[in-house]
């Protein structure tokens, strides 16, 4: 049994490092995102880019958003699961 709770501890260790690695990721592609969008809006200013190609940026960005919310809250998840594990109250 305590070997089995061990396997897990470590287990979910993996999974937080691995949560914070899209994290990361996440936020990078966001700037990545948000960056292209100035580009593109500098761009339909000067009559280079379609509505259409702004459009897509736009929800670029949104779906960059999207996906940064949704990797802060599978770390937290994984946080509260080795809390759990460990026997600690959760926070």
């Amino acid at each position: 049994m305590k070997r089995n709770i061990e396997q897990q501890v470590r287990s979910q260790i993996r999974n937080i490092r691995s949560a914070q690695l899209k994290n990361q990721l996440a936020q990078a592609n966001l700037k990545v995102a948000s960056k292209t969008l100035l580009a593109d809006r500098a761009l339909r200013a000067a009559g280079r880019k379609t509505a259409k190609d702004l459009l897509s940026s736009i929800r670029a960005v949104d779906d960059a958003k999207t996906t940064y919310a949704k990797s802060i809250s599978d770390f937290h998840l994984a946080m509260i699961e080795l809390q759990k594990l460990m026997g600690q109250p959760i926070q």
